[in-house]
C-alpha cells in the first residue's frame, strides 16, 4: 500500500469510497434515515474541501482504497473501503 497526497484525478474514487463507507460500514450503527441524509455529496463543496485541505490517499495497485483529510482546527475525516488497511492511517 502507498499513501500519497490527494490528486484531482482521485475525486470520483474518493466519492465512491465515502458513499460505500456510509452505506455499508456505517449502516451497522445508524438508522436508514440517518444514512440517507449523510450519504450525499455536494461535488462543488467536496472538490473545494479536498483541494484546500491536507488530504492523503491510500492506494493499492494504483487504485484509491481510502483517504483521510485534515481540515481547519486539526479535525480529521477518514474513509476506507478496505477495513483491514484502515489502521495504516
Amino acid at each position: 500500500m502507498e499513501i500519497r497526497k490527494y490528486k484531482e484525478s482521485d475525486f470520483s474514487a474518493l466519492c465512491d469510497i465515502f458513499l460505500r463507507s456510509v452505506k455499508e460500514t456505517a449502516s451497522r450503527d445508524y438508522s436508514p434515515a440517518q444514512i440517507a441524509a449523510w450519504a450525499q455529496i455536494d461535488t462543488v463543496r467536496w472538490r473545494n474541501k479536498l483541494a484546500h485541505s491536507q488530504t492523503w490517499v491510500a492506494v493499492i495497485n494504483g487504485q484509491p482504497v481510502g483517504f483521510i483529510t485534515l481540515i481547519d482546527g486539526g479535525y480529521t475525516q477518514n474513509n476506507s473501503s478496505c477495513r483491514t488497511k484502515r489502521s495504516a492511517f
